[in-house]
């Protein structure tokens, strides 16, 4: 298990949900322009957050890039089936360190825990059915498209599917973030050895 642990790197992805988590707190306000291609004006903004919300998502999936092998031939059912739970790890130690602002009082935002749910869920159903080095692109994707196409100018508003350029977490957000979250736990879950071989076969 220690082995596992210290492959997969789990410490340091606890580390990277707690800072990425802490930093969107003290960055929530920052916006980037980026052009507008649901009609109306040029450009639009949108949240720096969203940058950083897949950041650890990305460093989640070149992980399980690089330890696909060892998961795929030489690891233990056990070990295989923990494997889901790194995700969810991440979400709670980003949680956490956004509780230990709250208890001081600073105020914090939810959104960078609804957009890490989202997109880890995103990454871990693109990494059932793609090679694993191409399953970044999946949640990458989903944000470029979301800040891009999101805006809805004519009634002043964002798309509900894309929430992830909020500035605070709705109620439709997570639920649909909490649904593609487990869709992506059922997904790892369901993987056999073989397909896990056969991805990494495809993957090289």
């Amino acid at each position: 298990m220690r082995i596992w642990i210290k492959a997969n790197s789990v410490v340091q992805l606890l580390l990277a949900g707690a800072i990425v988590s802490l930093v969107a707190v003290f960055l929530k306000d920052i916006e980037v322009t980026l052009p507008n291609m649901a009609g109306g004006p040029l450009f639009a903004q949108v949240p720096l957050t969203i940058v950083l919300s897949l950041m650890p998502v990305i460093y989640f999936s070149r992980l399980r890039d690089a330890n696909l092998m060892l998961g795929s031939i030489v690891g233990k059912r056990q070990p295989l089936k923990f494997e889901a739970l790194i995700p969810f790890l991440l979400i709670l130690s980003g949680s956490a360190a956004l509780l230990v602002l709250g208890a001081i009082e600073v105020p914090v935002s939810w959104t960078i825990i609804q957009n890490l749910t989202l997109l880890s869920g995103v990454q871990m159903v693109a990494a059932g059915v793609l090679p694993p080095k191409y399953a970044s692109l999946a949640p990458a994707t989903w944000v470029l498209v979301a800040a891009l196409f999101g805006h809805d100018f004519q009634n002043g508003s964002i798309r509900w599917w894309a929430f992830i350029i909020e500035r605070e977490p709705s109620f439709e957000g997570w639920g649909v973030s909490v649904i593609v979250f487990v869709l992506g736990i059922l997904t790892t879950l369901s993987l056999s050895r073989i397909w896990r071989y056969k991805l990494y076969v495809w993957n090289r």
